[in-house]
């Protein structure tokens, strides 16, 4: 019996990988390299899920199980309470409070967004995937070209949606 070997191509092999989802993202605007370092060695050593870092486009902390993010916070959150504040409403499932209203670019297109305040960011997320689809490919922190006019985008705390109708939408179902 003869097997035959072949490498596929770069985009057979990325078409392979599995998205994954890390709703718990926990932003710095200033730490320092050893401080970094210390979060990623605790994470290394005491997360049962996945988790990753970003030091280089930006500083932050991402985790796809609640637990790992809240212990997380409970680790350093001295250290840091104000980029925790987020994660711990989401955490805790605070009723939406309010829902800010902006309109921002991206690449030469304008978007309508919408940046909630409280709520549960997961449950906005599957919402959105339900209604308007599969966001299409991340724009920010990524090496890859985007493909422009995607109908939204999440990033930053905000939804960005390509069509204000969309953003009504939005709003009328979470305010």
């Amino acid at each position: 019996m003869e097997i035959s070997k072949s490498v596929g191509s770069l985009r057979e092999i990325l078409a392979t990988r599995v998205r994954t989802v890390y709703p718990y993202r926990v932003n710095f605007d200033n730490i320092t390299r050893n401080q970094i370092e210390e979060m990623a060695t605790w994470c290394i050593n005491n997360c049962k899920d996945l988790w990753r870092e970003e030091h280089y486009h930006a500083l932050y902390f991402q985790f796809t199980d609640d637990y790992d993010a809240m212990m997380f916070m409970l680790k350093f959150g001295g250290q840091f309470r104000g980029p925790f504040q987020r994660l711990w409403e989401d955490l805790h499932r605070r009723p939406v409070e309010d829902l800010k209203l902006t309109e921002g670019t991206v690449y030469g297109s304008r978007y309508h967004c919408v940046e909630p305040v409280g709520g549960s960011w997961v449950e906005m997320q599957e919402w959105c995937l339900n209604q308007f689809g599969n966001s299409g490919k991340h724009i920010w922190g990524s090496n890859e070209t985007p493909a422009p006019q995607e109908r939204w985008y999440m990033n930053n705390r905000k939804f960005w949606f390509r069509n204000e109708q969309d953003r009504l939408m939005f709003v009328m179902k979470w305010r």
